[in-house]
């Protein structure tokens, strides 16, 4: 007999897990911020479990190991002692209502287990059009040719499958309307605690002693890590054409590729320092040393379209100016004057501009803004108001003797090929859809 638990389905006074698709890189700051949402919501417990591939890494992402939170952590080794070890994470981590932070193959597999270990209540969170990062236009959806199965959990047509079952649990939420628009749900925006993020004077001349940034320089902001595609050239080039020596261009970050490094040290007539990685909890510490943050993207990209920067967030929380491009996924921020709207063609003059304004952050508009729409307290309301009015959906399993089915699925997954590879299992891709099909929403 496998185990049930009896809940209410509301999140006062539930267990609350959270489970990120893979938490050794930047993909785990989603995860991070739901598991603060809940908090915030009233949840009894709130733990965050999910999984580390060897292709990224072998820890948790830096900037959270400095949270007193400590994840559950699934180390995919051998995909083919994927269930096996999934099913073991969450029969140790029970829970009432499960959210499944980004729609990877893993976290569908995970929350379909939820579903039948402990019948939680399920919701995929979308944050990213992740077709995008696997050069996907249209998710697979219907029965999958052999050639479709999928060999690798991470790949694109992993990737690709696992988006169309995005909607097979009981809600979804996304992060901005553009991602709505596309995958419907509930807009949950990237959230900060206004109770950490508090801008002042006297923190910022603190951080700034800390950090060694003289309190007569200017600052122009670039934290996260640091990649090409994230416009961190754009500004660099731009600021040398500025030429002002009272400006200084703080990167704090770690980088994946001493190129980008290097080409940045070769940018002339530009003053750069460069902080390594700070954890989580010091992001209002880090933004508060900035005079402005600018948001590059490569509006041409899929991914740019509709993502949301959880640094735009980050700044706004400290009363920070914002530069950005008004893409699709930003186009209600913008409209309500989250930021300037600024183009590479135009960065210079605009950063000259912003660099003008002597506001003080703590009576900024931004801060107004953010208290409004993107504060934990603001957000964490709409997201209990949508997670309790949700039906929590029972697998459908109906004329067949599906623990048989699930049993038959632990030694393993994957379909052997010649070389030691392996694709999914025909008869696995069947049960996904089949599991998916009986709780689809949509």
């Amino acid at each position: 007999m496998l185990p049930q638990r009896v809940h209410n389905g509301v999140i006062s006074g539930a267990k609350v897990v959270v489970c990120g698709w893979e938490l050794s890189h930047n993909a785990a700051g989603r995860a991070a911020t739901l598991v603060e949402l809940y908090q915030r919501a009233g949840a009894a417990e709130v733990g965050l479990i999910g999984c580390i591939f060897p292709k990224w890494g072998s820890e948790l992402w830096q900037p959270l190991q400095g949270m007193s939170l400590k994840p559950d952590v699934l180390h995919v080794i051998d995909t083919g002692q994927f269930f096996q070890e999934a099913e073991a994470l969450v029969r140790r981590n029970p829970a009432d209502i499960v959210h499944l932070s980004k729609p990877r193959l893993p976290n569908i597999v995970i929350g379909l287990l939820y579903k039948y270990l402990w019948n939680a209540k399920v919701i995929s969170d979308i944050d990213d059009e992740e077709l995008g990062f696997v050069g996907a236009d249209e998710p697979l959806t219907g029965p999958l040719a052999d050639n479709e199965r999928p060999a690798d959990f991470t790949g694109k047509l992993a990737t690709q499958f696992s988006v169309g079952l995005a909607s097979c649990f009981d809600g979804i939420t996304v992060s901005n309307p553009a991602l709505q628009a596309v995958y419907g749900g509930e807009v949950i925006p990237h959230a900060r605690d206004e109770r950490s993020y508090a801008p002042s004077l006297e923190r910022r001349i603190m951080n700034r002693e800390l950090f060694g940034i003289p309190l007569d320089r200017k600052v122009v902001l670039f934290s996260g890590t640091p990649r090409k595609h994230k416009g961190i050239m754009d500004i660099a080039h731009s600021l040398a054409e500025l030429g002002r020596r009272d400006v200084l261009f703080v990167v704090v970050g770690d980088f994946p590729f001493s190129d980008v490094k290097d080409e940045l040290k070769a940018i002339k007539g530009v003053n750069i320092k460069f902080i390594p990685g700070q954890p989580y909890s010091n992001t209002p510490d880090v933004v508060s040393v900035a005079d402005c943050v600018v948001l590059v993207q490569d509006v041409t990209s899929r991914s740019a379209q509709f993502q949301a920067p959880a640094k735009l967030t980050d700044a706004l929380a400290m009363g920070v100016q914002v530069l950005a491009q008004a893409t699709p996924a930003l186009k209600n921020l913008h409209e309500a004057g989250a930021f300037i709207d600024v183009k590479p063609e135009n960065l210079t003059k605009k950063l000259a501009t912003a660099l003008a304004d002597t506001m003080e952050a703590d009576q900024s508009e931004s801060r107004e803004l953010f208290l409004k729409l993107l504060s934990s307290s603001a957000v964490s309301a709409n997201l209990k108001a949508y997670v309790d009015q949700l039906d929590n959906k029972s697998v459908a399993v109906e004329n067949t003797d599906w623990n048989q089915s699930f049993e038959s699925f632990r030694s393993s997954i994957l379909d052997l090929e010649s070389g030691g590879t392996g694709r999914l299992s025909g008869a696995f891709v069947d049960f996904l859809q089949q599991s998916a099909s009986s709780l689809s929403y949509r």
